[in-house]
């Protein structure tokens, strides 16, 4: 009797065992799915989901007139082209470790562009420290390569910022880059969405 209540306590214990891995293994689970979707959040929490708008002053740095003129210039420049075009003006980096890396992360959060195609473009201005970032899909790069964006930056947008001209930094960084890109068309691309963000992080310009 005493050696089958044995057996029965221990069989007891083993499943008290799996049990107890199995609750460990769904809790690390949990723990890491978290830490994934957190990776993509931008870190100003205002901004965790794309509306679709051209432009997103959470700066408080356009006149409503010159909103209504970037959306419209960034609206027709889609229809024509399938472009997209979007203006972020935040007050500044939050606790993001470089404008590198906040731009990086609201062009990933957003989904800059339709599915397959490498179609969107993201200026981001940060008023606070005068500084400007593009970041730009592998479709826009072909029409628009590193020197092109980074120039667009130095002689349209960057003076102006600097000066403590925001609206006119961001009209004039929008308005060059609407320029540049008209008349192309772009179509979907051998290189899916996925496949980019995991073998290139790049291009991202900044100063």
């Amino acid at each position: 009797m005493e050696l089958k209540f044995g057996k029965l306590k221990q069989r007891t214990w083993r499943w008290e065992m799996v049990a107890m891995v199995r609750r460990l293994g769904l809790a690390i689970g949990a723990l890491v799915i978290v830490i994934s979707l957190n990776t993509f959040v931008p870190h100003h929490s205002k901004i965790q989901v794309f509306n679709g708008a051209g432009i997103i002053d959470q700066a408080d740095a356009v006149s409503p007139s010159n909103e209504a003129e970037l959306n419209q210039i960034t609206a027709s420049l889609e229809a024509s082209t399938g472009a997209k075009i979007v203006v972020a003006a935040m007050p500044d980096l939050g606790t993001a470790p470089t404008i590198s890396a906040y731009v990086g992360e609201l062009f990933d959060a957003w989904e800059m562009g339709r599915t397959n195609i490498e179609n969107g473009v993201l200026l981001l201005v940060v008023t606070g420290d005068r500084t400007a970032a593009i970041r730009a899909g592998s479709e826009i790069l072909a029409v628009l390569p590193d020197a092109r964006l980074q120039a667009i930056l130095n002689d349209r947008v960057l003076p102006q910022l600097k000066d403590g001209n925001v609206d006119r930094s961001i009209l004039r960084g929008t308005g060059a880059l609407a320029a540049a890109l008209e008349g192309e068309t772009f179509t979907p691309s051998v290189w899916s969405r996925q496949r980019y963000r995991r073998w290139s992080r790049w291009p991202m310009y900044y100063l």
